[in-house]
């Protein structure tokens, strides 16, 4: 195609490749789900509602911990 870039340079299919695309929630990593309820803990205490805050931790396929993970939330920025 003239004058348009090649949209799939093999860096990017590289790293899609790597790239979980899908995860299931199992048993949280019990240190990862400590460590999240403690910070969402400490956000609480400075008035922020545990309910409003999203998080997914995930390392590579691996599910770590959430909080309203699966809850669809405004972005934060």
């Amino acid at each position: 195609m003239a004058g348009v870039p090649d949209p799939l340079r093999p860096v990017s299919v590289v790293m899609d490749q790597e790239t979980p695309w899908a995860v299931l929630p199992g048993d949280p990593d019990l240190v990862a789900q400590a460590a999240l309820n403690q910070y969402i803990q400490n956000l609480s205490r400075t008035g922020l509602s545990e309910t409003a805050q999203g998080v997914w931790l995930q390392a590579g396929p691996s599910f770590l911990a959430s909080n309203q993970g699966t809850t669809p939330l405004p972005a934060a920025s």
